[in-house]
């Protein structure tokens, strides 16, 4: 789940799909049995979102 915070109301109904466009260098990805943060490239960020 992923909540958005907007200053006008965006032009989406609860529940109905949209696209979401985020900078690589804004994800922080982290490791599933450790919990660490993995630093990561630009281009492995991309292939995750991909």
């Amino acid at each position: 789940m992923i909540a958005v915070l907007s200053a006008e109301k965006p032009p989406v109904q609860v529940g109905q799909p949209m696209g979401l466009k985020i900078a690589p260098e804004a994800v922080h990805l982290f490791a599933a049995d450790t919990g660490k943060r993995l630093e990561a490239s630009q281009k492995a960020v991309q292939a995750v979102m991909a």
